[in-house]
C-alpha cells in the first residue's frame, strides 16, 4: 500500500513541479505591467539615447531608464518600427547600425505581432521573448518528460539558466535564437534535414552565430548524386536568407551589413575566460568574496565544465554532440569583453551548448554532482528573476 501511494505521489509530483516551473517566470514577467508604458521596461531604453531616437519611437510610449545608456534591446525594438530600414533617420539613431541591421529577424516578428501599429510593435518586441520561452518549454517537455528527478534538473537548468533569463528580462535576441535552434534539432531528429537547414538559415537573420548550429546537421556521408544534391540544397537554404538580406542592404539601402562588431569579442584560446576568472578573484580579495561574487565565479567554472565535457568525450555521430562541441570551441575564443561585468554576455551566447549538454550528459546517478555543478547558471538565473521589477521607483 505504501509503495502504491509513493508511486502515485511521484506520478503527480514531477508534472506539478514542471507546471510550477513553466508558470513562475511568465507570472513574474506579466505581473510587472505598467499602466503608462506596458512592458517596454524590458527593452531597456536609456535616456542617454533618447535624443537620437527616430520620431516613431519618440512618439510611442516607452519607459526610459533615467541617466542610463540602456541595453541592446532598445536598438532592436527601434528597428522593429522600421522593418524595411528605409527611414532616413534610422541609421543615425541605432548604435552600430550595420551590425544590428543584419539581425532583423526578431524585429520583423515584433512588427508582425504588432500588426504595424508602433505602440503595439514596442509591446510585442518586449513580450515576444517570454512567448518564445514558453514555446521552448513545450519542446523541452518532448525531450525531458516529467518522469524523474534527472529530467526535472535538466529541464529547469535550461529554462532558468542565467543566459535565458537575461534574454527574457532584457529583450535581446539569444532566447528566440535558441528556440529556432531547438526546433531545428527537433526536425533533424525526425529526419527533416531540408526543413532544419531552412530554419537555421532563417535564424541567421536573428544572430549570425546561429550558423554554427549547422554543424549539427548530417552532412555528406556517401558520394552519390542524391547525397550531393541534398547537401547542395542544404547549403543553399543555410546561406540564402542572409545572402538576400545582405544584397538588399547593399543594392537598396546602400549600406554594408558586413560590420565585424567589437573586435574585442574574440581572443586567444581561453585568454578571455582566464582573464575573467582572475578579475573575479581580484575583486573577491578586495571585497572578501561576497555571495554574489562566489556565484559569478561558479558560473565561469560551470561553463568551463560544459565545454570540457564536449571536448573530452567526443561523440561525432551524435547531432547533439556536434552542436555542443562547436559552441564549446567558440567558448574558448571569446574575448574578455564578452565575459566582463557581473555576468557578461557569454552565458547567452553559449546557451546552445547548455541545451546540448543537458540533453546529452550521462544519466548515471554517480555523475549527478557534475550535472549539478555544470548547471550553476540556474541559480544566478533565479537571482536575475528576483531583480524584476526593473522600473526605477
Amino acid at each position: 500500500m505504501a509503495k502504491k501511494l509513493l508511486s502515485s505521489a511521484r506520478r503527480f509530483l514531477y508534472p506539478g513541479l514542471y507546471i510550477l516551473a513553466i508558470v513562475f517566470l511568465p507570472w513574474k514577467f506579466f505581473s510587472q505591467y505598467d499602466p503608462d508604458y506596458g512592458y517596454t521596461w524590458a527593452a531597456r531604453f536609456g535616456s542617454h539615447f533618447e535624443s537620437f531616437a527616430t520620431p516613431a519611437l519618440q512618439n510611442s510610449p516607452h519607459y526610459r531608464f533615467p541617466e542610463a545608456d540602456g541595453y541592446d534591446g532598445q536598438f532592436y525594438a527601434q528597428l522593429a518600427l522600421h522593418p524595411s530600414l528605409m527611414d532616413e533617420n534610422v541609421e543615425k539613431s541605432v548604435d552600430n547600425f550595420s551590425y544590428r541591421a543584419r539581425r532583423m529577424l526578431f524585429s520583423w516578428t515584433a512588427f508582425a505581432l504588432g500588426l504595424g501599429n508602433p505602440d503595439w510593435i514596442l509591446q510585442a518586441y518586449c513580450i515576444q521573448n517570454i512567448l518564445f520561452w514558453l514555446l521552448l518549454a513545450g519542446i523541452l517537455v518532448k525531450w525531458l518528460p516529467p518522469s524523474d528527478f534527472q529530467n526535472l534538473v535538466r529541464f529547469v537548468s535550461i529554462l532558468y539558466s542565467v543566459g535565458l533569463i537575461h534574454s527574457v528580462t532584457q529583450a535581446v535576441l539569444d532566447g528566440p535564437s535558441l528556440l529556432l535552434i531547438a526546433i531545428s534539432m527537433f526536425l533533424l531528429e525526425r529526419g527533416h534535414k531540408i526543413l532544419a537547414s531552412l530554419l537555421l538559415g532563417v535564424s541567421v537573420l536573428g544572430k549570425e552565430t546561429n550558423l554554427l548550429a549547422s554543424m549539427a546537421l548530417s552532412w555528406l556521408r556517401k558520394y552519390d548524386i542524391s547525397s550531393v544534391k541534398t547537401v547542395s540544397l542544404m547549403l543553399l537554404l543555410l546561406m540564402a536568407p542572409f545572402g538576400l538580406w545582405f544584397a538588399y542592404g547593399h543594392f537598396v539601402l546602400d549600406v554594408s551589413l558586413a560590420s565585424p562588431g567589437n573586435a574585442q569579442n574574440f581572443a586567444a584560446p581561453l585568454s578571455g575566460w582566464g582573464q575573467a576568472i582572475m578579475e573575479k578573484i581580484r575583486l573577491g580579495i578586495e571585497t572578501r568574496f561576497g555571495s554574489r561574487l562566489i556565484r559569478e565565479i561558479a558560473l565561469l567554472v560551470a561553463i568551463a565544465i560544459q565545454a570540457a565535457y564536449f571536448i573530452a568525450r567526443p561523440k561525432p555521430r551524435s547531432h547533439w554532440w556536434r552542436l555542443g562541441v562547436v559552441y564549446a570551441v567558440l567558448m574558448t575564443f571569446l574575448g574578455f569583453a564578452v565575459w566582463e561585468g557581473s555576468i557578461g554576455a557569454a552565458p547567452r551566447i553559449l546557451m546552445p551548448m547548455t541545451l546540448a549538454f543537458n540533453l546529452l550528459f550521462t544519466r548515471q546517478n554517480k555523475y549527478l554532482p557534475i550535472l549539478l555543478m555544470a548547471n550553476i547558471p540556474v541559480y544566478l538565473g533565479y537571482t536575475e528573476i528576483q531583480a524584476i521589477p526593473l522600473l526605477a521607483p
